[in-house]
């Protein structure tokens, strides 16, 4: 759901029949996984945001509970894609997804009983820029080529045809 001051009331009353969902609000307009916020409720995620000085659009997702996990973490694709409304790429007119792309594992493992709050932010995102303080010594979330994904079968034939899915509905929204 995309939520800005002027609309977050709105979009909030009409999501209101989703209870016993967790949710994972991200603000668009930040990067490095700066504010992004873990909500047991809606009731938390509307009282954060009634407390918060709203700067511009945020995201308010459903978080998927029962994650796919390697070594018992969390993880997401990355892929470029180059979007063209020029000339003719491949046999896609306005699209090029390059054939590798890297993924990224949650620096801590997820556990499904532990509690789901920003205190505990790094079992649940992946992104790339979290860190983590280890006897003194500051890690990064490791990137890992796709080449390299333990289920190459679940790659190829599932993956990337999602993946392509969701860029062709992004492009068609584009248009």
């Amino acid at each position: 759901y995309n939520l800005n001051i002027r609309n977050y009331d709105e979009v909030l009353s009409n999501i209101k029949n989703k209870k016993n969902k967790k949710w994972i609000l991200k603000p668009s307009m930040t990067n490095n996984g700066d504010d992004i916020h873990l909500f047991n409720s809606l009731d938390l995620a509307k009282k954060h945001l009634k407390n918060s000085n709203l700067q511009g659009p945020q995201v308010l997702q459903d978080y998927i509970q029962n994650p796919s996990l390697i070594n018992n973490r969390k993880y997401t694709f990355r892929f470029f894609v180059i979007l063209n409304n020029y000339h003719k790429i491949s046999e896609n007119k306005y699209k090029h997804r390059y054939k590798h792309g890297y993924y990224n594992l949650c620096v801590n493992k997820y556990d499904p009983k532990a509690e789901f709050n920003d205190n505990n932010i790094r079992s649940h995102l992946t992104n790339e820029h979290l860190q983590i303080l280890n006897q003194n010594i500051t890690k990064n979330i490791t990137q890992i080529a796709t080449t390299q994904f333990p289920d190459q079968k679940l790659l190829n034939n599932i993956i990337i045809n999602q993946v392509d899915k969701i860029i062709d509905k992004t492009i068609e929204g584009m248009l």
